[in-house]
């Protein structure tokens, strides 16, 4: 009967272990997920703040790019850039 409690309780314990492994890597992968998007839209935020437009008036183009000198101070602010 004691060998019966030990392989019970080393099953639960088990199971335990595994459940805690598994919400600790779900948890992982979220934080990260979430990381990298709070990145990507301060990337954006900066590349939207520091825009420079140009028209060309003969074939009706527009072309926007950041200016590089604010778009790299912003990132540097947000602390993307180091």
């Amino acid at each position: 009967m004691n060998t019966q409690n030990n392989q019970e309780t080393v099953s639960k314990t088990a199971n335990v272990v595994l459940v805690i492994l598994f919400l600790s890597v779900a948890l992982f992968f979220s934080l990260k997920r979430v990381d990298s998007s709070i990145k990507n839209k301060a990337i954006y935020e900066c590349a939207i703040t520091s825009r420079f437009e140009q028209t060309n008036e003969e074939n009706k183009t527009k072309v926007s790019y950041p200016v590089a000198d604010i778009y790299k101070q912003c990132l540097k602010d947000k602390g993307i850039l180091r």
